[in-house]
């Protein structure tokens, strides 16, 4: 498994060491297009909603997996308000868990793979 952390403004020196990872600051599409040449089932991106939306923004997201919460927040950064055009989605399932909380795994409309 390759683990790689992408840093834009932070220094990170000494926390790949941890994750026997790499770092890459380099083009984010450029970067993700690399990870997609490579061997290996899927990728999993972790970050926060600006990560999120530079992904989907860029066209670079084959699988969307929602969790839902049964909590009502007040105040939230919307993960789909910097698109410039919509995605057309389609919902491949649902897990709904003990707690309330739902998970949706969708896939963009276009994206051929099932």
């Amino acid at each position: 498994m390759i683990k790689l952390v992408l840093e834009r403004l932070v220094s990170i020196d000494g926390f790949v060491g941890g994750l026997n990872g790499e770092v890459a600051s380099g083009d984010l599409a450029e970067e993700i297009l690399h990870l997609k040449q490579q061997p290996g089932n899927y990728i999993l991106a972790h970050g926060g909603a600006r990560f999120a939306q530079s992904l989907a923004r860029l066209g670079l997201i084959d699988e969307y997996r929602l969790l839902i919460h049964p909590v009502a927040l007040g105040s939230v950064l919307p993960l789909f308000s910097t698109l410039s055009k919509p995605i057309n989605l389609r919902l491949m399932s649902t897990t709904l868990f003990n707690n309330g909380a739902v998970a949706h795994i969708y896939r963009p409309a276009n994206n051929k793979q099932e």
